[in-house]
């Protein structure tokens, strides 16, 4: 048997060797692999970097293309604008121009460059005798003169055309190579790794570590396939750096996407597998470690193994004894009963004549029960209760066993004095008692077994009824608990009206504690919770009672959680403190409270207000961003307003072909795009006046869908998924359109290479929990339109700032980052909500929550449809504060046919009337100079001719016709800044409405 388990530890020993020697092998090649991944993740960061760098480059150059004569390169302005460029790419050391000839012709850095000539460069004859020659990158040189003097940089240049399309010189930028460098020096190769940028044919471009003797050079010592790569592919493969250089790399390269650029990076396999080699020798020696100890306690055990034996059957029969007949104590069905079964089991367990269980109950009543031989039976009656006297109450004094010997019995004064009144007792052959103690240490009574049937007591008995009394002790407490509460059950009658009233008052008093609350004790365990503390930590009490807090919510020992708890037990002081629990994704509001017996908290689930504050405080960002705008909005549409009307009124008077009509018409095109910007910043600022409606949000998307389609082009497909049950949404559906075209355009600029884009619609309905989540005015019923694209993605610190005004990540110059707070002023101004979800690689949903209207208002809305310009032949009063505005409205209706009556504000206007003048139509600006504004001129004017219509003009309401961002009942808008056809459009409509109302 020993034998057999020696060989078989020895041959466990076996599998542990090989356990470890695989664990390192497999360690090895992990190390290998991660070498690999982590080199083409420096590779494609390395590439992207360089195509945005690069790119950048390129519109750079592209821009000074398109805005210089071909013809005269030298024009005086020219210097100007590359020198404004240049200040805008800082990795630019100067921008410069070349002529046909060689000749340097302007520069970023003077207005009057010396004569040089650039012919035989290499950027100037690619160019020059290549034609289809893209982005030309010429190898690194070092700086000769001004801010590049000694330092590396290299030429960027684009060739140059006239309008025939033939060579008209090159514009080019020279780029500091620290630019690249630095970046280089910010990834992590480690001190051997290697990370490099190649021209296509294999010149040194840049390279970490920086070796200045190889800029410029032919790389024909790395062993880098050239080939491959000039053919637009990218790899990885493991090898030399170089075929002079010891040891072994893992080379990731790739083609830099349309440049003839190549990236690569080489992480030293030798340098990473350093780090393995120790892990190694540590694991081996713990593994010989594990196999010398495994068989020195093996050696050990087969030992005493023996020592063991020579026991363990007595002992186990002993034990099975034990089990098997005290099964039943524990359904005893009275103490009584119970007594009687303790004496019946210690006389089985230890063979002897006598054994006496007993108890002192409560009220001093004492009770008692024997098992007896005939021997003892015919000695005296063991039914009557004993005095207290005799050598037991030793036992019950002290509360610890006794056993003694026949001899040590004989001797003893209590025992003598048992018989001292000639009552003898017969001969024993030993004695022993064990006390009956509860778990709170006190004394119930007594378990004693008298006259061992052969020998004396032994360890063995004392150690097998010591548990036989644990168990009895058990036993009787549940028997006594079970009785009390028998006792107490009697007297429900007469408590039943006592305890009403206390429950009454009990569940009020909890009722009223909004709070969860828990309680744990000095070990940290949990004692109490109430049902609030349930829902809020989504555990039962059953399942908690007992188990220790860190136990139960382990992720709460790396929070402050732990730290202000320890503290207030450690010191003794009150702690409260606000803690995001990530493991519930909550918010909770915590207090804390220190006691002797450990540590009350009463807590509260806070998420709802810490996300309406945050909500609340994004609101209050846009609130005072739209105050800014708001403020200028007015003038600027005013201004606006000037410039199209009088751009529009000179376009028509031009001869087409003329280039004067060209360049009124680029004006006329500005100003239309300051106006877009204008109502964007308005959209955003929620200062828009919206014209709401029921509207059929399914016929609107599929209205929206062909202009979808030609804006996004062929590389996207887009894919309608309507709710037919859609119910109608009161929106303004142009407002809406435009949202729904800024969500796609976004999600194209997500998916440069193509991909799809869904519009998915359908009926929700918001709780009052959710209302108050989202910061929407009310629950209800809302149209739910969901925008999702299988783009990029966000990361999560983008996602957090999509909505902030003015935060992009598009380059300078690509992007205003109003488009996604447009949509969300626009949305919120709507009383709706709208939310986004997106992780990187995984596309980004976009869902807005529009109100709904009842079905049995639903009315589409129409699409307007062009129209000839009307005229007429009415009287027009117009009130407008600013003189050019004023001046410009007044002239465009004259030539319309209209009476024009212009003023600068109320007062004039009511003077008008007062004067007699009857006038078809009041045109007035709503925010105006001096006491009135639009709205009192209107009352006023209506107060003298009753029937006088008005339509009112601005860009910026100020809530004086508009009531949360939506038009008065009634009101009549002609949005600013306005051509001349809004204008005639919206007059006609005027009055004619007016006419058909009287």
């Amino acid at each position: 048997m020993k034998r057999l388990l020696l060989l078989g530890n020895l041959l466990a020993a076996l599998p542990l060797a090989g356990v470890v020697t695989f664990e390192v092998l497999a360690d090895r090649q992990q190390v290998i692999a991660d070498a690999g991944t982590d080199a083409a993740n420096l590779r494609d960061a390395l590439t992207e970097h360089t195509r945005q760098t690069f790119s950048a480059v390129d519109i750079a150059l592209r821009g000074v293309a398109e805005n210089i004569d071909s013809r005269a390169p030298a024009a005086e302005d020219t210097h100007d604008m590359l020198r404004l460029r240049q200040e805008a790419f800082s990795p630019a050391f100067a921008l410069f121009l070349v002529d046909n000839r060689g000749q340097l012709a302007a520069t970023s850095r003077t207005p009057d460059p010396e004569s040089v000539d650039l012919s035989s460069h290499p950027f100037f004859t690619a160019h020059r005798d290549n034609p289809n020659q893209g982005l030309h990158v010429a190898p690194p040189r070092l700086g000769e003169v001004g801010h590049a003097a000694n330092r590396w940089i290299m030429n960027v240049s684009i060739r140059l055309e006239d309008d025939e399309g033939r060579f008209a010189g090159v514009a080019a930028a020279a780029i500091s190579l620290a630019y690249i460098s630095n970046f280089y020096e910010a990834l992590r190769i480690g001190e051997l790794g290697v990370v490099g940028l190649l021209t296509s044919d294999g010149r040194v471009v840049s390279r970490n570590p920086f070796d200045e003797s190889l800029i410029g050079l032919r790389q024909s010592d790395i062993t880098l396939p050239i080939d491959t790569l000039a053919a637009g592919e990218t790899g990885i493969f493991r090898g030399p750096l170089a075929e002079n250089e010891a040891g072994e790399w893992s080379i990731a390269y790739a083609q830099v996407p349309n440049l003839p650029l190549v990236v690569y990076t080489a992480i030293s396999l030798d340098e990473r597998l350093s780090h393995w080699q120790r892990r190694a020798l540590l694991d081996v020696a713990v593994g010989l470690l594990a196999i010398l100890l495994l068989v020195g306690l093996t050696w050990i055990f087969i030992r005493r193994i023996g020592e063991r034996e020579r026991s363990a059957a007595e002992r186990i029969a002993n034990l099975n004894a034990l089990t098997q007949a005290s099964a039943g104590l524990l359904d005893s069905r009275s103490i009584q009963d119970a007594l009687q079964r303790v004496a019946d089991l210690a006389r089985e367990l230890a063979p002897s004549h006598q054994a006496i269980a007993s108890i002192v109950l409560d009220d001093g009543r004492k009770l008692l029960r024997s098992s007896l031989s005939d021997k003892y039976a015919a000695w005296r009656d063991y039914s009557a209760l004993p005095d207290g006297s005799g050598i037991y109450r030793l036992v019950h004094a002290t509360n610890e066993p006794m056993r003694l010997t026949q001899e040590q019995l004989e001797a003893h004064p209590e025992f003598r004095r048992f018989g001292s009144e000639g009552d003898k007792h017969p001969p024993l052959r030993g004695w022993l008692a064990v006390p009956l103690a509860a778990q709170d240490g006190r004394n119930l009574g007594s378990l004693q077994l008298s006259d061992r049937e052969s020998g004396e007591f032994t360890d063995e008995d004392q150690i097998l009824i010591q548990q036989l009394a644990n168990i009895a002790t058990a036993a009787i407490q549940k028997l006594r608990l079970t009785q009390e509460l028998h006792e107490a059950a009697t007297q429900a009658d007469r408590l039943r009206a006592d305890a009403e009233r206390a429950r009454r008052e009990s569940e009020s008093i909890l009722r009223s504690i909004r709070d969860g609350v828990y309680a744990v004790d000095r070990a940290w365990r949990f004692v109490f919770l109430n049902r609030q503390a349930e829902r809020y930590l989504d555990r039962k009490a059953i399942d908690l009672i007992g188990q220790s807090i860190w136990d139960a919510f382990p992720e709460a020992q790396n929070t402050l959680l732990y730290s202000e708890y320890r503290r207030a037990v450690r010191e003794g002081v009150d702690v409260e403190f606000n803690l995001y629990y990530e493991a519930l994704g909550r918010w909770f509001e915590v207090r804390g409270f220190p006691h002797e017996h450990g540590l009350t908290v009463y807590f509260q689930d806070i998420t709802t207000w810490v996300t309406q504050e945050e909500q609340l405080r994004q609101a209050q960002k846009m609130e005072a961003v739209g105050q800014l705008t708001g403020g200028i909005a007015h003038d600027f549409n005013n201004l606006l307003t000037v410039i199209l009307g009088n751009a529009e009124a000179v376009t028509e008077m031009l001869p087409k072909d003329s280039e004067s009509r060209h360049l009124v018409l680029l004006i006329n095109r500005a100003a239309g795009q300051a106006a877009d910007l204008t109502q964007r910043l308005l959209a955003f600022s929620r200062r828009q006046a919206l014209d709401p409606k029921s509207t059929d949000v399914n016929q609107l998307i599929r209205e929206l869908e062909p202009l979808l389609r030609r804006a996004l082009g062929e590389r996207y497909s887009i894919e309608p998924l309507l709710d037919p049950n859609a119910p109608t949404a009161m929106v303004d559906p142009n407002q809406l359109q435009n949202a729904l075209m800024n969500l796609a355009l976004n999600a194209r600029d997500a998916m440069p290479d193509g991909g799809s884009l869904s519009v998915e619609t359908a009926e929700v309905t918001i709780d009052q929990e959710d209302a108050d989540t989202h910061l929407l005015p009310a629950p209800g019923t809302y149209v739910r339109i969901a925008v999702g694209d299988s783009g990029s993605g966000m990361v999560p610190e983008v996602r957090a700032r999509v909505l902030e005004p003015f935060f992009t990540t598009k380059a300078i110059g690509e992007g205003t980052g109003l488009g996604l707070p447009m949509v969300y002023g626009f949305v919120r101004q709507s009383n709706g909500h709208i939310t986004i979800y997106s992780e990187p690689g995984e596309g980004t949903l976009i869902k807005l929550y529009i109100p709904s209207v009842d079905s049995q208002d639903k009315a589409l809305a129409q699409s307007p449809t062009r129209q000839e310009i009307p005229a007429g032949r009415e009287t027009i009063l117009v009130v407008e504060d600013d003189a050019m505005v004023r001046e410009f409205t007044a002239l465009t209706l004259k030539r319309l046919g209209y009476a024009v009556t212009a003023v600068a504000d109320g007062l004039a206007a009511e003077a008008a009337l007062k004067e007699g003048a009857r006038f078809d139509l009041l045109l007035s600006d709503v925010i105006l100079a001096g006491s009135m504004n639009g709205r009192q001129v209107a009352e006023a004017a209506q107060a003298i001719q009753p029937d006088l219509p008005v339509l009112f003009m601005s860009g910026y309401t100020e809530q004086v016709i508009t009531h949360h961002g939506r038009l008065d009942p009634g009101a009549r808008l002609l949005q600013k800044p306005f051509r001349r056809a809004e204008l005639a459009l919206k007059v006609r409509e005027a009055i004619e409405d007016a006419r058909k109302a009287s």
